[in-house]
């Protein structure tokens, strides 16, 4: 995702790092995403993201805020037997 060697904000950076976390979560699902995953979506370091979201569980946390409000049914039907697989 971070193809051009450029100076973001860290606003810009955050909201292209979360549209790389709902890529990962629509191709590996909610539970199944890691940290590395996202990383490696974002071509970044997995600090990074780190850095700007915290841990996998904030992630998904946030994620589910985010579907929530805008009503994704997608990633509100997801169920948690996922985490199993």
């Amino acid at each position: 995702m971070f193809t051009e060697n450029k100076y973001m904000s860290q606003h810009e950076r955050r909201d292209l790092l979360f549209a790389c976390i709902l890529r990962c979560v629509h191709e590996k699902g909610l539970f199944r995403m890691t940290l590395i995953d996202i990383a490696r979506e974002a071509n970044c370091s997995k600090s990074l993201v780190k850095h700007h979201f915290g841990g996998i569980m904030k992630i998904r946390e946030l994620v589910i805020t985010f579907a929530k409000k805008t009503n994704n049914k997608k990633i509100l039907n997801t169920p948690i037997t996922d985490i199993l697989n």
